[in-house]
């Protein structure tokens, strides 16, 4: 029988140290008067979970309740709270909490606040029975979308973010490097939005397979030089729009010489090491590079919507799923990249 707020403590997936994370009990959280308290049903295991567990994320602090991609049932909403959620509402939570006082908030960029922290990361997160969240983070879930869906509006409103970003006109061409979750998410909504030609570029097989699965045109790029693939897909142009979502100094090193004159690049990888860029062709061509973090304001509702209208199918997305009992288990799974896509965990 699942139990209650007022049962005192939950079950709780906590990052304890350096490579040492289990279940335990904790403290159903005590909501502040702006939030909503959440009976979490599924959760998504995320690259920056996998960071945090290895002792090498840069802003988390153990212990810590991890999880930042997750959906559940409103359980409790604040007393003075008059708007549309309702007790036992499914809902999908979108984990950023900005400051909303250091100059990019003020100025409408609450998603680069200088003082950000997400839920999961430097507060605890959604891989627990409960979960506390600002009810202006809690977004309602139509029918059309399903639990697990749900608990993948996070990464996709990333990807939103990022395609968007680079400003793609109808009939643009857009190559994305790395069929991760993220750049699969990319490629997805590139193709979704406008008249968008899109090539995608992976080395791993299990990942060229699966990108292919979901109608993806993509090259090994193991195989084939990238150069002269782009430059052969868009007849000598080069791509108008090239995102990264690989983040690996190899990949670095070959975004200005796919990119066109005038093109965009979306950086949306973190790059965890250096890479070599030599920035002549960028003058010469008058490229830009833009760096993206999360997602802005109204990216997670579009997102969203994307789902609800059934333009985005995230059931390709999703690899693995498993039961709360088998918490350590996905986290295995997720550390291997080739084997493994969105792998999510049905909490109780």
């Amino acid at each position: 029988m699942a139990r209650k707020p007022g049962d005192g403590d939950m079950r709780a997936y906590v990052w304890k140290n350096t490579d040492v994370a289990e279940v335990q009990d904790m403290p159903v959280p005590v909501p502040e008067k702006d939030q909503a308290l959440i009976r979490v049903g599924v959760g998504g295991i995320c690259g920056s979970d996998l960071t945090i567990i290895s002792g090498k994320h840069p802003r988390a602090k153990a212990p810590l309740i991890l999880g930042h991609e997750f959906m559940g049932r409103v359980e409790r909403l604040p007393e003075a709270y008059s708007g549309a959620l309702r007790p036992g509402q499914r809902v999908t939570v979108e984990p950023l909490l900005a400051c909303g006082t250091c100059r990019p908030c003020r100025g409408g960029n609450r998603h680069v606040c200088r003082n950000l922290r997400l839920l999961g990361v430097e507060t605890h997160g959604g891989f627990a029975e409960f979960a506390a969240a600002p009810v202006n983070k809690v977004f309602p879930l139509a029918d059309s979308v399903s639990d697990r869906e749900g608990a993948m509006i996070e990464p996709l409103a990333v990807a939103v973010h990022g395609v968007d970003a680079g400003k793609p006109s109808p009939g643009d061409s857009i190559v994305v490097f790395g069929a991760g979750p993220i750049g699969l998410l990319c490629a997805l909504v590139a193709r979704t939005w406008g008249d968008h030609r899109v090539l995608l570029f992976e080395r791993d097989g299990e990942r060229i397979a699966r990108a292919r699965n979901l109608g993806l045109e993509v090259v090994d790029s193991s195989a084939a030089d990238p150069v002269e693939a782009v430059m052969d897909f868009t007849g000598g142009e080069g791509a108008d729009v090239t995102i990264d979502a690989a983040g690996v100094p190899a990949v670095g090193s070959l975004l200005i010489p796919v990119t066109g004159i005038k093109g965009r690049i979306v950086v949306v990888a973190l790059h965890k090491s250096p890479c070599e860029v030599f920035f002549r062709q960028l003058s010469y061509g008058e490229q830009t590079i833009l760096g993206t973090r999360i997602y802005a304001a109204g990216d997670f509702a579009r997102a969203l919507r994307l789902v609800e209208e059934k333009r985005i199918d995230l059931s390709g997305i999703n690899s693995h799923s498993f039961p709360w009992s088998g918490i350590q288990e996905a986290f295995r799974v997720a550390r291997d990249p080739s084997a493994s896509c969105k792998v999510l965990v049905e909490l109780p």
